[in-house]
């Protein structure tokens, strides 16, 4: 079986009529399985995505590399319904048409309906019975798989939320910050009064520390506190962000 350094491009425009990536290397079950826009494209000149068999950057047909990220030949429920999927490259369900149909459970494990008569560039089923797959398993979902990538996305999310707030804390203390400035830290600190989850119990305490100029780091440690006291803490970070956009407003 060949590996990824057998797919070696040709880094400057081919001298014949002929892409290299027309090469029937590039049409093995073994490069469109495991390398096809997953291999970076080296090309250093303009070309067409569509017909290349590699990965651009932003290209919306990359795929996640099979043999090492654990996902299977599944349409994500969130990428058919909004386009987007909050458990990015760690969701177990498969996010493009690429991934789906390319992947070891569905690449050619059913018959092309145009038979030998296909006429498509790239085609993910078989056209003779020669050319069937048989997989080695059928495409499931591990629930402990979704569920660990739901709450590693809800981590990253926490953390990139408490990353801004401790920038436009940092803003406001310097006295940079415009009223939209202070609008956004308000819309910010609004996710503190959400329903709490394990250990979120300190994070209006964490906000306090970050608006009194302690480092993220150090405002992280806060002791959990009282319903009454966050509740309290609340009302005077809201005071302070109104006196702050008032102070802004008269100097206009």
């Amino acid at each position: 079986m060949a590996t990824a350094g057998a797919y070696q491009q040709q880094a400057l425009p081919p001298q014949g009529e002929q892409e290299p990536d027309s090469s029937e290397l590039y049409a093995t079950d073994n490069f469109r399985i495991n390398f096809m826009k997953v291999l970076p494209c080296s090309k250093r000149y303009c070309h067409d995505w569509t017909v290349c068999p590699f990965a651009h950057p932003g290209e919306k047909a990359r795929r996640r590399d099979p043999r090492v990220t654990s996902y299977t030949g599944i349409a994500c429920p969130d990428m058919k319904k909004d386009g987007v999927c909050v458990r990015g490259e760690l969701c177990p369900y498969a996010h493009n048409v690429f991934e789906y149909w390319l992947h070891p459970t569905r690449y050619r494990t059913q018959l092309c309906n145009d038979g030998t008569n296909c006429k498509r560039r790239v085609c993910f089923f078989a056209h003779t019975l020669p050319e069937l797959r048989v997989p080695d398993s059928k495409p499931f979902v591990n629930p402990q798989a979704l569920a660990a990538a739901g709450a590693a996305a809800g981590a990253r999310r926490s953390g990139q939320a408490m990353e801004s707030l401790a920038s436009n804390a940092a803003r406001m203390r310097s006295g940079i910050s415009d009223a939209n400035g202070a609008a956004e830290l308000a819309n910010r600190l609004a996710i503190l009064q959400l329903p709490r989850s394990s250990g979120a119990s300190s994070q209006a305490q964490m906000a306090a520390a970050l608006l009194a100029g302690q480092p993220l780091q150090q405002a992280q440690q806060a002791q959990p506190s009282s319903d009454s006291q966050n509740a309290q803490l609340m009302q005077l970070l809201s005071a302070l962000l109104a006196q702050k956009q008032r102070q802004q407003q008269e100097q206009e």
